[in-house]
C-alpha cells in the first residue's frame, strides 16, 4: 500500500486519494485513471503519466517506476513498453543505453544483444567500425596480430600463398 498525498472529488464535499501508477487528466473528475503500459507515475496527483525515459521500458500499467534496459539492449524513443536486443557489430555494456555503440575498428560482433566485441583473430583483419565479422587476410598478404585493421604485404623474396596467413 502507497500512502497518496494528492486527492480528486466526487463532489464539493467529497475528496479520494490519486495513487501511486494513476492520473487524473481532468480537474473534477469523478475517477482517476491506471497509467499505461510504457508510462508510469511516481508522484501522486500528476494529470498525465511521465513516458519511459529514452533508455528506459515499462512494460505494466499501473507502473511506479521506470526500469532500465539491461547490457546488450537499448532503447532510443521515449514511452516504450520494452527493449531491443542491440544489433550484430554493436554492443552495450552498461544499463539504461539509449543507443548502441559500434564495435570500434580492428573489432567485430556477429550475435545481438552483445555486452563487448572481439578482436580480429591473427590472419583476419576488420576496417570499419560496427563490423560484424572480420575479414581474413588475402593471399600475399599476413598479420600475426589480434585487433588489427590492415594485412601486411609480404616482405620481397617471400610467399603467402594461403588466405588468412599469420606468418610471411
Amino acid at each position: 500500500y502507497t500512502a497518496p498525498t494528492a486527492i480528486y472529488t466526487l463532489s464539493l464535499h467529497d475528496a479520494l486519494p490519486i495513487y501511486l501508477g494513476h492520473h487524473v487528466s481532468q480537474e473534477g473528475s469523478i475517477d482517476q485513471e491506471e497509467c499505461q503500459i510504457g508510462t508510469y507515475s511516481d508522484v501522486p496527483g500528476l494529470s498525465d503519466c511521465k513516458g519511459a525515459s529514452p533508455g528506459y521500458f515499462v512494460d505494466t500499467g499501473a507502473a511506479t517506476t521506470e526500469t532500465p534496459c539491461s547490457p546488450g539492449e537499448y532503447q532510443p524513443m521515449e514511452g516504450q513498453s520494452s527493449c531491443p536486443l542491440v544489433e550484430a557489430g554493436h554492443f552495450t555494456d552498461e544499463s539504461g543505453a539509449s543507443t548502441m555503440n559500434p564495435c570500434e575498428v580492428g573489432q567485430y560482433q556477429e550475435n545481438i544483444g552483445s555486452t563487448s566485441c572481439v578482436e580480429a583473430d591473427p590472419g583476419n583483419y576488420v576496417p570499419a567500425e560496427g563490423a560484424s565479422s572480420q575479414t581474413p587476410c588475402s593471399s600475399g598478404t599476413f598479420t600475426d596480430q589480434t585487433g588489427t585493421v590492415t594485412c601486411t604485404d609480404a616482405p620481397p623474396g617471400s610467399h603467402v600463398p594461403a588466405v588468412g596467413s599469420t606468418t610471411s
